[in-house]
């Protein structure tokens, strides 16, 4: 992709996104090039998050139980957007009273509409329709102004040399800044 795409994508300047990629480059994601970056490994397209939702349902639920058993009442928490995240919603509502959840993921917020103890923060900003997230300057900025007790980030890859990945540029950026924001940070 060349900066003047990325920038009219994303809606943020031409420095910001050369800051991104040389992070990204760091990670071993993208090879920047003159006037632009190149997907390390080639451009192979993610599934689509109904295609997801189906993948290794049982094994999400599993790692779900598992997220259950380090929240507990009253936390605060981020929610990362994905197909993981949707299988832990329905047994945050049915175990804890009162959490306060901050989150990109553009959903959330209707899936647990029945748990009027839960504070909710979506960190707004552009949306990503097909994903169900919001996204960009707006989003971050939104994000970083929060200090969470755990977070939970379902990254759509994860290795020791590159870390936890997404098939979306901007989720990667985002997984950041959630991490930061946290005092411990939980990958599902």
């Amino acid at each position: 992709a060349d900066i003047t795409e990325l920038v009219n994508r994303f809606g943020v300047s031409a420095e910001t996104v050369r800051k991104d990629l040389i992070l990204l480059e760091g990670r071993g994601l993208v090879r920047r090039v003159h006037g632009g970056a190149l997907r390390v490994g080639g451009a192979v397209p993610g599934l689509s998050l109904d295609q997801r939702s189906v993948l290794h349902r049982d094994k999400k639920q599993e790692l779900c139980r598992y997220a259950l058993s380090l929240i507990e009442e009253d936390d605060w928490l981020f929610l990362d957007a994905g197909s993981t995240t949707d299988e832990l919603l329905p047994l945050l509502s049915e175990r804890f009273k009162r959490l306060h959840i901050v989150t990109y993921h553009a959903t959330l917020v209707n899936r647990l509409s029945s748990c009027p103890d839960f504070d909710i923060f979506v960190c707004g900003g552009r949306l990503e329709q097909a994903e169900e997230y919001f996204y960009g300057p707006l989003t971050e900025e939104a994000l970083r102004s929060f200090r969470v007790a755990k977070a939970f980030i379902c990254p759509s890859a994860f290795s020791l040399k590159v870390g936890a990945t997404s098939n979306h540029f901007t989720c990667n950026v985002l997984m950041k800044a959630a991490a930061d924001i946290a005092d411990k940070v939980y990958l599902l």
